[in-house]
């Protein structure tokens, strides 16, 4: 196979992506009433469905990936991952299995270093009226 082959070949391959034409017509439907992201397109990530997929635990994806000397990348990833589902899924839509991953991905988050979790719960205290008193999970929803 010759070189302009290859590149064709590697050109039209992508990674996997479940629900992309799902996720292609809610991204629409956002964008249509956020013009800000008019100029974006959709990037999905699968970090954390990968290591749902592996059932990998933090160490276990950075040996993987050979992440040893940007494990702290990951960690703020799947801190801000967790930060996301918590604060932008409507309680009404949320499923047992997204619950459940929440809280796994809220653990593992919590058990490689709580930190994180802690400052952005601290901070999420501090927004909401008549937080004064109560702990940062308590403000957080008692994760």
């Amino acid at each position: 196979m010759d070189y302009t082959e290859r590149m064709r070949i590697l050109d039209d391959m992508t990674h996997p992506q479940p629900l992309a034409e799902l996720l292609t017509q809610q991204f629409e439907v956002y964008r249509s009433s956020a013009p800000w992201v008019a100029d974006h397109e959709l990037e999905p990530k699968s970090v954390v469905r990968d290591m749902v997929e592996r059932a990998f635990t933090f160490i276990d994806a950075i040996n993987f990936y050979g992440l040893a000397r940007s494990e702290g990348v990951l960690l703020r990833y799947l801190t801000d991952a967790y930060r996301t589902l918590r604060q932008t899924v409507p309680r009404e839509k949320v499923s047992e299995e997204l619950e459940d991953l929440t809280e796994w991905l809220g653990e593992l988050v919590r058990q490689t270093d709580s930190s994180l979790l802690e400052e952005w719960e601290r901070l999420a205290a501090k927004r909401r009226p008549g937080a004064a008193g109560r702990t940062g999970a308590q403000a957080a929803g008692g994760c």
